[in-house]
């Protein structure tokens, strides 16, 4: 989704009309992609309802030149690990927490990053993880190996660069 600069320049200066239209356009979206990950529907409503109070609490720090989709989906990873770190992991054993907080944070940082990807190159990274070979993708979408091959290749340097200077004990609390 795509806010102009107006929108998001009227989010942060604090209006409410603006945080209605965000609200209305990403809200769904938001829940489901916290569903996809915790598995439990009123737990994925709970926590986006709190995204959204945070959005609105640390709305001085939007930059209507940035990507909001980056912004606000930086908000759901800190929400989302807070929960783990606060409800999932202190039932864990302490030789699994770590590995346990590991997959989830890897588990969630591969769904925000095909969360982004434009549609076709997220099914075809999407049939690429259910074990389907390039040239099984490109017969199931009707294109070339060379194309799928290029839209795993751009998928993977996407990848590559959100990982640069990422430390997830930052977000994560396991330090």
């Amino acid at each position: 989704l795509k806010f102009g600069a107006d929108t998001l320049t009227a989010l942060r200066e604090g209006s409410t009309l603006a945080f209605e239209k965000i609200f209305l356009a990403y809200f769904n979206r938001v829940s489901s992609f916290i569903d996809m990950l915790l598995k439990s529907p009123d737990l994925a409503d709970e926590l986006s309802k709190d995204v959204f109070a945070e959005l609105w609490s640390s709305r001085a720090q939007i930059d209507p030149n940035r990507n909001f989709d980056t912004f606000i989906y930086q908000i759901v990873r800190s929400k989302v690990f807070s929960y783990i770190r606060h409800h999932i992991s202190p039932n864990i054993t302490n030789g699994e927490h770590g590995e346990i907080t590991a997959i989830k944070e890897t588990e969630l940082f591969i769904a925000i990053m095909t969360s982004r990807m434009p549609r076709r190159r997220r099914k075809i990274f999407e049939l690429s993880q259910r074990g389907l070979s390039n040239d099984e993708i490109s017969q199931k979408l009707d294109m070339s190996v060379n194309a799928v091959n290029e839209q795993l290749r751009q998928a993977i340097n996407d990848m590559r660069g959100e990982l640069e200077g990422y430390n997830p004990s930052e977000d994560s609390g396991s330090k």
